[in-house]
């Protein structure tokens, strides 16, 4: 019996350090699951063309049909800082834009036939819908991007973009 008592306390330290590897093995998993989640891969994008701004350079998606400007960025996880969705709407205009179906915030920027900036709506909350988003002056084409992007890059009215 003594030596029963002896093998068990033997083994209880190697249970432990066993215990404590798989715990800290599963706390690194964890750790990264999060960290993949904060820094999340905004994968399903095409790059079309590169927008510049400033030398900063966004791929960048068109929504080429009807059907593709109406869904926009909606039902998309996310949007990263160097991507972006252009619309080429044909008509110069006052096209509106809603947060249908939006999973994230974005800046919105219509621009007329020069690229030039006619009208800015920064940090747009998927929250705002059903309400729409109309530029005063008119616009030709409309580049939405990452929330806070328009103002980390110096966007403003009257400035022009590179496309």
């Amino acid at each position: 019996m003594p030596n029963n008592a002896i093998a068990k306390i033997v083994l209880a330290p190697n249970r432990f350090l066993v215990v404590l590897i798989i715990a800290g093995f599963i706390a690194a998993v964890a750790s990264l699951n999060i960290i993949s989640i904060a820094g999340r891969s905004c994968d399903g994008y095409r790059t079309d063309q590169t927008v510049e701004i400033f030398d900063i350079k966004l791929k960048t998606e068109k929504a080429k049909t009807v059907a593709d400007q109406q869904k926009g960025l909606g039902g998309r996880e996310c949007i990263a800082p160097d991507q972006a969705m252009l619309f080429e709407l044909g008509v110069s205009g006052k096209n509106c834009f809603w947060m249908k179906n939006m999973r994230f915030s974005i800046d919105i920027i219509w621009l007329d036939s020069e690229n030039r900036v006619v009208h800015l709506e920064q940090n747009v909350n998927p929250n705002t819908f059903p309400k729409t988003f109309c530029p005063k002056s008119d616009a030709v084409k409309v580049l939405e991007i990452q929330a806070g992007q328009a103002k980390n890059l110096n966007i403003e009215l009257g400035g022009k973009l590179s496309l």
